[in-house]
């Protein structure tokens, strides 16, 4: 199948990435890449990316994996994957070279999660000036309605509504739509930021601002998360306020799959890990606290 113009092939996914499904810039450009790094490996061994087989496949997982975390393998797997699929619904190609290579295994880890009173300390902190009040609006965005960090800086003025309490997110993932109720404290500290910061008209306009006037970074929510964070000895990143949110959520007795519409999770299992965290910490204070799984025994006598 030389006669098959690859290059072509390449532009032709990138386009329908972005207009059937609907994926974001990054996630198009995420998924380019990855495939040109796939072309690069089997261009090394000799076949174009119409040609490869299976083998192919399996020793570039090999050699991916031995230099690079789990997950990011899983991810560039699962944009060869997407193409080899596409070009077989078109026609291009019938034998899919991905089918039956797995994917590495990712460790079974549970999510960082701050304690109630650890997230009060940190989010309560005073401001010191218009970019801690900047910061902290991102903060209690982040926990007040689980936001994602790309999805915080994504906000314009418009897609907050302080009087009835909600938040507007037009950038979750797949480009799905969703509102989110916030709380009093974010109400708050949107309302004093906006009155503290200079910031350009319209309901267009970004919500939170970097020093150059340009819509803030997720490399500066990052940073300032972690900055906070440091301040009541802990470590956290926007994730963990999102992760923390839920767990205070489930543990509070929300139904899953309401928290589950909240956070924008296609699918409920992916929601599921919270309970799987709230039972881990079930589990340490049961262990902790009961007499008869290591806990402090009660020498008082049975009245």
């Amino acid at each position: 199948m030389s006669h098959v113009d690859v290059d072509s092939l390449g532009e032709r996914f990138a386009v329908w990435l972005r207009a059937v499904r609907g994926r974001s810039p990054h996630t198009q450009e995420a998924y380019t890449r990855d495939l040109r790094r796939f072309a690069a490996f089997a261009a090394a061994r000799g076949v174009d990316l119409i040609d490869v087989g299976r083998g192919d496949v399996r020793a570039w997982v090999e050699e991916e994996a031995a230099g690079h975390a789990p997950a990011t393998v899983m991810r560039r797997l699962a944009a060869v994957r997407t193409f080899y699929r596409w070009l077989g619904d078109n026609g291009i190609l019938e034998d899919d070279p991905t089918a039956g290579v797995r994917s590495p295994r990712l460790p079974k880890t549970l999510p960082t999660v701050l304690g109630i009173s650890e997230t009060a300390s940190m989010l309560d902190l005073p401001p010191d000036d218009v970019r801690g009040l900047r910061d902290r609006t991102a903060m209690e965005l982040l926990y007040g309605a689980g936001l994602r960090v790309s999805e915080v800086i994504a906000l314009d003025r418009g897609d907050l509504d302080l009087d009835l309490g909600e938040v507007r997110v037009r950038a979750g993932k797949g480009g799905k739509e969703r509102r989110c109720p916030i709380g009093p404290p974010a109400c708050e500290a949107v309302a004093l930021y906006l009155a503290a910061a200079p910031h350009p008209l319209g309901e267009k306009a970004p919500l939170l601002l970097g020093p150059s006037g340009r819509r803030l970074s997720t490399r500066t929510v990052r940073r300032a998360v972690h900055a906070w964070a440091a301040r009541v000895f802990r470590d956290a990143s926007p994730h963990t306020l999102r992760h923390s949110f839920a767990t205070h959520l489930l543990e509070g007795g929300m139904d899953l799959r309401l928290i589950q519409t909240l956070l924008g999770h296609k699918s409920l299992s992916t929601t599921q890990k919270y309970t799987h965290l709230s039972m881990d910490r079930v589990q340490r204070a049961y262990e902790k606290s009961h007499p008869r799984a290591g806990g402090k025994k009660d020498n008082r006598e049975e009245e």
